[in-house]
């Protein structure tokens, strides 16, 4: 679900992580002039006349004080109350919500000596979910038998299935006591993302816990002042900079676990060439995710700067839910939403990735480019430019500059003869860093150790 928020205060402040368990948060919006173009939590805040130019479901109200007035304003927009909901009955009154919802699974579970039990705060297919889902894939390589509990069922469900991972589907985490006395059954529990940091609070006291962290904030808002990590929570973050992000924020100390994709096929390898002759010379780039954390912006402003320039040079792939929001100028083409299949499929069509983002940890679109041997260009805010060495196995431009990204784009044109070198070395970036055995190997070590604590 696509939603605008209608107030940033601290009614926003205190629900900001029960709004993100069931919704996308499209744009924040407020009437005080001051907010107005400003940043909360990565989220832009946009005046409220400018509502209607984005695509969502439904308006959520985060002020009592104004509510009355606000619900008018925005009938007076056109917005008729049936999308327009408070923020104390979102979500209950909107889905109408019960304790589970149902089991999924493809097969019974295996017996293994070992057991783990991952929690998600959604299973849509993007970043932490797909992280999440190579953690289990490997997890069942370790012998372990995993079971998955997620809220609510997306796209990703059948990704999990399919691979032989039990899943159970609820409509909240919020741990109940028979959610807690199944917890014991487990052998260790794995919470992903900073966003089921309520769950950390709830969980049993006698299991091990591995809490893997993806994202960055300021202060990260969500979580309440004075939050304990209890002490059978093992803490890792995706990235350096997530880690760094976590140690300065929260004060709380933890290690790093970075994440892992599929290797590309060597088939793939060989289409590659063939394409690139078939687009005589062009060179594709191609972008994953619309947004503003995204940057996507960003990129837009230097291909409409450059478009003459670059005719007949390069053309840009985008891939994601949310081109609709965005002038689209010559020279890009919206591929929209794609399942893992097809971008991997559009991956060994492409030239070079560009990562523009404001602000990520780590990027899986960028280590997904480094398995498919693409050179990248990524801001100097996302957590995957430690890896790479400039010229070498890609670029790195000054976040949120489009002229720096321009210069970026037009030194792949001008040295497009480096492309395949520069593929080369991302690769070997990969396979050093992100590969299956390389996380196999990190995972192993570490589950083994915070078991090892609990035998202490």
């Amino acid at each position: 679900m696509r939603i605008i928020v209608f107030g940033i205060g601290k009614i926003f402040h205190n629900n900001i992580h029960r709004i993100l368990k069931y919704a996308e948060i499209v744009r924040l919006t407020d009437n005080k002039a001051e907010k107005i173009g400003t940043t909360y939590m990565g989220f832009e805040v946009i005046a409220p006349d400018h509502i209607c130019d984005y695509r969502f479901d439904i308006v959520v109200i985060s002020t009592k004080k104004y509510e009355v007035e606000i619900r008018k304003q925005l009938c007076e927009m056109g917005i008729g109350e049936n999308r327009v909901i408070s923020v104390g009955d979102f979500p209950a009154k909107m889905f109408g919500f019960k304790s589970i919802q149902v089991y999924q699974r493809l097969k019974p579970d295996k017996e293994c000596e070992r057991k783990a039990l991952l929690l998600s705060h959604d299973l849509s297919r993007t970043g932490a979910p797909i992280a999440l889902l190579g953690m289990a894939k490997v997890l069942n390589e370790l012998g372990f038998g995993v079971f998955v509990w997620a809220i609510g069922s997306d796209d990703a469900l059948t990704d999990y299935l399919q691979a032989d991972i039990s899943v159970c589907i609820f409509d909240s985490l919020d741990l109940s006591d028979e959610m807690k006395n199944e917890m014991m059954k487990y052998d260790i529990l794995i919470v992903n993302t900073a966003v089921l940091h309520y769950v950390i609070s709830g969980l049993p006291v006698g299991i091990p816990c591995l809490w893997w962290i993806h994202e960055e904030y300021d202060g990260y808002p969500f979580i309440p002042d004075g939050f304990v990590v209890p002490p059978n929570v093992h803490i890792s973050g995706v990235s350096n900079r997530c880690r760094n992000s976590i140690e300065k924020h929260l004060g709380i100390e933890c290690d790093v676990l970075p994440l892992y994709v599929e290797q590309t096929s060597e088939n793939q390898n060989e289409k590659i060439k063939t394409d690139n002759i078939k687009r005589n010379g062009v060179i594709r780039f191609l972008t994953i995710g619309y947004g503003y954390r995204k940057g996507i912006d960003i990129l837009l402003s230097a291909i409409e700067k450059n478009s003459e320039k670059w005719l007949d040079k390069a053309e840009f792939l985008i891939v994601g839910k949310g081109g609709e929001d965005y002038q689209i100028p010559h020279g890009v083409i919206d591929l929209g939403y794609k399942d893992q299949a097809q971008i991997r499929e559009i991956y060994s069509e492409s030239d070079v990735v560009i990562c523009p983002s404001r602000f990520e940890t780590l990027s899986i679109a960028v280590v997904q480019g480094w398995a498919n041997r693409k050179p990248c260009i990524v801001s100097d805010t996302v957590g995957a430019a430690e890896y790479i060495e400039q010229g070498k196995n890609g670029l790195i431009f000054r976040s949120e500059n489009p002229s720096a990204l321009s210069d970026s784009i037009q030194w792949i044109i001008d040295n497009k003869s480096s492309i395949d070198s520069m593929g080369k070395e991302a690769y070997s970036t990969y396979a050093k860093c992100f590969a299956k055995d390389t996380f196999k190997e990190k995972l192993d070590r570490l589950i083994n150790r915070i078991l090892g604590d609990r035998e202490l």
